[in-house]
């Protein structure tokens, strides 16, 4: 008996010593490869709280840039309303920075505000999947911007940009698959948003977009969707600059009461306005204003859209009012502009190249607004 009790006793014991072995070999499953990257920690912030505080609900930061600065990849920042008189910088990939919702209380008060103090960019994001929703962010420095994205993947949504120099900025190759959704960009003294230097497959949709001097500026980058957006009061709406601007889709955007509306301008190709509202853009051609650049109030036809030295856009389905008094809702729409013929490009210097009066068709209006 004592024999068999011997026996079992080895037995377990290599039983144990197998599954030893055999578990150190074994790969670990998904769920034991868990990471500390993957967890997500919130992180709190209040102006209101002592300083510096250590990002607790109970002992919250009292500045964005301190919490920014002990955050972990993929960390949730929620702030609490008040303003923040800071030029903040993001650095850490997949943050998300967001509004806390409401006071001690539960009380909504208001959405926080980030305010720059005309020193410098209010925002600048250095890092890839980086959210921002339900802010003010306010008073950019001279030439500098509200929000100045400098990665990819980033989200901005639900935010107020105003008095900024320039409010949102995507200027560099890697500023790409970028969103821009419900926000109002309003009062900028340059551009509202700049899309720059080859950035490419950013979308820009739901936002309001008034009282800037350029609402959207493109200039030399592409694939981009601009849609539903409602751009009013800017001096021009959208400008598409530039022989590297191409396949940029604008649809069902309403440009109202601006100067002008859409300028396609230098080269610009290739591009897509479709579905879209232009009513009562200010601007009229004068006499001879598509050779002059002349341009005022007393001409016959609205400065809806206007394109210099550049031919290859598709119009389709746009809605135009008020129309000259001899066109109804149905006929054909004309976009007046000017272009040169390519070869000229390789015999004569930008300067002395001519312009040729040019038009371009929107063959299928629509008759009713969008709204």
């Amino acid at each position: 008996m004592e024999e068999n009790y011997r026996l079992i006793y080895k037995g377990l014991i290599l039983i144990t010593v197998i599954l030893f072995v055999a578990a150190s070999i074994i790969p670990p499953t998904k769920a034991e490869n868990i990471g500390l990257e993957t967890l997500r920690v919130t992180i709190y912030v209040d102006n209101n709280a002592s300083c510096p505080g250590n990002g607790t609900l109970v002992s919250p930061y009292c500045m964005i840039q301190y919490a920014l600065d002990n955050a972990n990849k993929n960390d949730i920042i929620k702030v609490a309303n008040g303003t923040y008189y800071e030029n903040i910088i993001i650095s850490t990939e997949g943050v998300n920075l967001e509004w806390y919702g409401t006071d001690i209380l539960g009380q909504d008060i208001g959405q926080p505000v980030i305010d720059g103090g005309k020193l410098s960019d209010v925002v600048k994001i250095f890092a890839k999947n980086v959210e921002i929703s339900q802010f003010t962010i306010q008073n950019s420095g001279d030439l500098n911007f509200g929000v100045n994205i400098l990665a990819s993947e980033v989200t901005l949504s639900n935010c107020d940009i105003i008095d900024n120099y320039n409010g949102v900025q995507l200027p560099r190759p890697d500023s790409n698959l970028c969103t821009i959704e419900g926000c109002t960009i309003h009062n900028s003294v340059l551009s509202g948003i700049l899309l720059f230097d080859q950035c490419k497959d950013n979308e820009i949709t739901n936002c309001q977009i008034t009282g800037n001097r350029w609402g959207i500026w493109v200039v030399e980058s592409f694939d981009h969707v601009i849609q539903e957006n409602f751009f009013q009061g800017n001096n021009i709406g959208l400008v598409l600059q530039g022989a590297n601007t191409f396949n940029v889709d604008v649809f069902r955007c309403v440009f109202k009461k601006n100067q002008i509306g859409v300028w396609l301008y230098g080269g610009a190709n290739r591009n897509f306005i479709h579905y879209c509202d232009f009513i009562d853009n200010v601007k009229k051609y004068g006499p001879l204003s598509f050779l002059t650049g002349f341009s005022g109030t007393k001409g016959a036809w609205r400065m809806h859209a206007i394109f210099s030295l550049c031919v290859k856009q598709s119009w389709d389905h746009n809605y135009w009012s008020p129309r000259p008094r001899f066109q109804n809702t149905t006929q054909p729409y004309i976009i007046w502009g000017t272009m040169y013929p390519s070869w000229i490009a390789t015999v004569l210097p930008g300067a002395w190249r001519p312009q040729i009066p040019w038009i371009n068709v929107d063959k299928n209006c629509r008759s009713s607004p969008l709204s």
